[in-house]
Parts: structure tokens; C-alpha cells; sequence
């Protein structure tokens, strides 16, 4: 999207200086004028040519796409406040100093924890495939691996009383080197959410209670826990997005389960994740007022 906003851009500003937008008779060019052009009505029996109706319409394409694009930036800075102040009423509960006290487990966003990198299991065949196949491969052990993943989730929901319950699709192919090619360089065995499900917990004390239940109830089979964005000393993740995760290893396969506190999950809900990989994507963490947005813009283009 942002490729083509910036396509978009140059194209019209190509055609405000060309000239192949036409300007009012006997006026000076302004950005006035050319607003004026563009919505202007034509006295009976005056015709345009085809090449000047088709750079009217392109200009109004410009226009639209452009502030659609910029509303959806404006709308990303607003669930990023959102997520703030959430996050900001959620650390006035009691236990939070106790939850913010505890260390993660292989968690690489904890200063005080010496990490162990948790990856897939590397197997010597792996060595002579090409990516693509070692992904089909992993995909093959998440499918295998997605019930257990399935039972434990339902074990914990039932215990607990979740908000919300879901299992993920098994990622794909596509999606696991896209991942790899951004994170990891490039190394497939590094993804930890080929089989995936998330859980809604209603706030920090059951968030605790589910971290005990996890603990005592498959202790051994955690990989990792992480735990880094909810505390108060750590930034959140780009567009103000936080959770937390555990990672089990079940039938030889690193599996995720991310748990969110529903304060925040409503934000954005299931989108949430979207959010944050746009907010990525164009970097709205880099300003704090939506105008800045617009920074640096011709300003024949605003």
C-alpha cells in the first residue's frame, strides 16, 4: 500500500508540474486552482479531450487514495493510545508489582534472564533440503502436533473460565520464509508459531493463575516464556501491542500459545496482530502527532 501511495504521489505531482492538469483561464497556478480544476463545471457545449478527462479522474484517484492512506495511519496512532492507556490502567492492579517482578523463561526481552535460544529441532536431513521443504516439513509436524496443542488449551480455558479461545490455522509456507527473511535471517527453524492458538484472559491475577496452572500442570514440556512486554521497565511492540507467550515443545515441535489481557485485547481484537505489523510496516512508533505524517510532502500534493 505505502508503494503505491508514494506511486500515486509522484504521478500527480508529475502532472501539476507538467502542466496536464488544466489551470483556471488568466489565473495563477495555485493549489487552489488545481482543486478548482478538478471539481470545476464546463459551460454548455465546451468539450474536453479524452487525455484531459483522464488526468482529471487520475488527479481524484491521487486524492482519494492519498487520504484514505493517511486516515489509516491516523487510525493506527489511535488503537497505539489505546493500547497505552489499557496497558497504563492494568498496572494500578495490586498484583502487578508481583507479576512485574517475575523473570520469563528463555524470554530474550528480559535483561535479567540468561536465554537459551529456542528453535525447531534441527535434523540432519534438513542440511541437503531446500527451504521450502524443510517449512513443508515443519508444517507437516504442527499439523501432527495442533491436537495436543488443542487439548492443553481446552484444559486451561476450562479451568479458568477464558474470555476467548482459538487455534490459529498452521502457517504456510509463504508466510513461514516471509517471517524468516524479516526476524530470523532467513533461518525457518527459528519460527516458534507453525501451530499457534491464543487464549483471553480477563485480567493480571488470572494471567498469573494460568502461568501456575501451566507450570504445574506440563512443566516439562515449556520451552520458553515470555513475559518481557508486560513489564513496566520494557517497551511494547510497535503500535503499542503487547502479550504474552509459552512455548511447548509436543511431538517434537515447538508450538505457541499467545495470551492477551482482555483490556487490551478489545482494542483491536483479533486484528490485533494486523496492527501491529502495519504499525511496523510504516514505522508509526518514529511520531507521536498525526500531522507528521504528512511531513516532508509537496505541498501541491496536501
Amino acid at each position: 500500500m505505502e508503494e503505491q501511495y508514494l506511486n500515486l504521489t509522484a504521478y500527480s505531482n508529475n502532472l501539476i508540474r507538467t502542466g496536464a492538469i488544466p489551470s483556471h483561464k488568466d489565473k495563477k497556478k495555485t493549489t487552489g486552482g488545481i482543486y478548482y480544476c478538478v471539481s470545476k463545471k464546463h459551460e454548455e457545449g465546451e468539450e474536453m479531450d479524452d487525455e484531459t478527462l483522464e488526468s482529471i479522474a487520475k488527479r481524484r484517484a491521487v486524492i482519494k487514495d492519498s487520504w484514505d492512506f493517511y486516515r489509516m495511519i491516523c487510525s493506527l496512532l489511535r488503537d497505539r493510545r489505546k493500547y497505552d492507556e489499557a496497558f497504563r490502567r492494568l498496572q494500578m492492579d495490586p498484583v502487578y508489582p508481583y507479576l512485574n517482578s517475575l523473570a520469563g523463561l528463555n524470554d530474550p526481552g528480559d535483561d535479567a534472564n540468561t536465554s537459551e535460544e529456542v528453535t525447531q529441532k534441527d535434523v540432519p536431513q534438513y542440511r541437503t533440503m531446500s527451504r521450502s521443504a524443510v517449512c513443508k516439513d515443519l508444517i507437516i509436524k504442527a499439523e501432527k502436533a495442533l491436537p495436543s496443542l488443542v487439548e492443553i488449551c481446552k484444559a486451561l480455558a476450562g479451568s479458568l473460565g477464558m474470555e476467548e479461545v482459538g487455534v490459529g490455522p498452521v502457517k504456510e509456507v509463504s508466510s513461514a520464509i516471509r517471517k524468516a527473511e524479516k526476524k530470523y535471517d532467513g533461518d525457518v527453524l527459528k519460527i516458534k508459531d507453525y501451530c499457534r492458538a491464543l487464549l483471553v484472559v480477563k485480567d493480571f491475577p488470572t494471567l498469573l493463575a494460568l502461568l501456575e496452572l501451566a507450570r504445574d500442570s506440563f512443566g516439562p514440556l515449556i520451552r520458553r516464556v515470555k513475559l518481557s512486554t508486560m513489564k513496566s521497565d520494557h517497551r511494547a511492540l510497535a503500535g503499542g501491542y503487547r502479550d504474552c507467550k509459552i512455548n511447548l515443545e509436543l511431538k517434537d515441535h515447538i508450538c505457541e500459545i499467545q495470551i492477551h489481557v482482555w483490556p487490551m485485547w478489545v482494542v483491536c481484537g483479533i486484528d490485533g496482530f494486523r496492527h501491529y505489523r502495519h504499525c511496523l510496516e510504516y514505522s508509526t512508533d518514529s511520531f507521536e502527532d498525526p500531522y507528521d505524517a504528512l511531513a516532508n510532502l509537496d505541498r501541491k500534493t496536501l
